[in-house]
């Protein structure tokens, strides 16, 4: 809160600008991606959204396979590396479409004598879909979300986007996200996939209804679920290292504190990856004029959202 809270935003965003150089030097990273929204018809009805429809709206669509294998053909042929895949929770696509949609895209690929990361599914989704394919329980909701991302990462998915997390908390939840799944379920799907070695990002959906402190609790929540993923790769904790006090979602998390951050400490590997996986980043998302029932919002100051940008490292 105190870097919310000082006047000198530009020390801020030095203190950002000198973890950034400890950890990657004048390195910048990116990949060659495709986007392919498999279909924007969906159950749930979010403010913040307008891309879902109503089956049967005007501009409602669901792709066939044969639609999913062109488009892996159109990333193969501009040199794609990745695929990244996301949807409407349809009512009305099997469960079986989604697997044959990893395999598609992973086959499209090998055909062409090269291969196309996947990138597939926000937690939404996955619950969605283990409830379609009748695997989930409200009393141990994990085992369901385990065998979902289990079947989909022998098809071929090779990690998650980080959509679905807007803010982890009720009141915005319930005001802005209504029937969406809450922080408990979007970490679990997560956590899981940590588990099981997948690799995943996470978002927070910010500048809407929330408050400051919303954001940091939505960020201090990331971070614990981080200190676990890191201490299963074999980091040590921080001597002393701080927890906010009073968090339900992190209550029980007994991971120590692990700062990346400090001099001295390496990223992450691929030979790491054996032993689990862990975010890869977190991207910061202002939704206020995506769609007309948000419009009505003041939105954000370019310097909130700058040093928003940088508290999040």
């Amino acid at each position: 809160m105190v870097l919310y809270e000082t006047a000198d935003v530009w020390g801020v965003v030095a203190l950002a600008d000198a973890v950034r150089r400890r950890l990657h030097g004048d390195r910048a990273y990116y990949n060659i991606n495709r986007h392919l929204n498999y279909s924007n018809v969906c159950a749930l009805s979010c403010k913040f959204c307008g891309f879902f429809r109503k089956k049967g709206e005007e501009g409602a669509y669901e792709h066939s396979l044969e639609d999913v294998a062109a488009e892996a053909r159109k990333a193969v042929e501009a040199g794609a590396t990745e695929m990244h895949v996301v949807g409407g929770l349809s009512p009305y696509l099997p469960w079986d479409y989604y697997p044959e949609m990893m395999r598609t895209i992973k086959r499209v690929a090998a055909e062409a004598g090269t291969d196309l990361h996947v990138k597939a599914f926000t937690a939404v989704e996955i619950v969605h879909l283990a409830k379609i394919a009748k695997q989930y329980k409200r009393d141990d909701r994990q085992a369901g979300i385990r065998w979902v991302l289990s079947e989909l990462k022998a098809a071929g998915l090779g990690s998650l986007p980080g959509g679905g997390a807007e803010v982890f908390d009720d009141r915005v939840h319930d005001e802005a996200f209504k029937g969406k799944i809450r922080s408990d379920e979007w970490l679990d799907v997560h956590l899981v996939a940590h588990e099981l070695g997948l690799n995943t990002n996470a978002t927070i959906l910010y500048g809407h209804v929330d408050q400051r402190r919303e954001r940091l609790v939505h960020m201090e929540i990331l971070r614990r679920a981080q200190d676990r993923a890191l201490a299963r790769l074999g980091y040590e904790g921080d001597a002393g290292g701080f927890v906010e006090p009073g968090l339900k979602a992190t209550e029980g998390v007994d991971a120590p504190v692990i700062t990346l951050t400090r001099e001295g400490v390496a990223l992450p590997t691929a030979a790491m990856s054996a032993r689990g996986g862990y975010f890869q980043t977190i991207i910061l998302r202002c939704p206020c004029r995506t769609t007309r029932r948000l419009e009505h919002l003041a939105g954000l100051s370019g310097l909130e959202n700058l040093r928003t940008i940088a508290m999040r490292g």
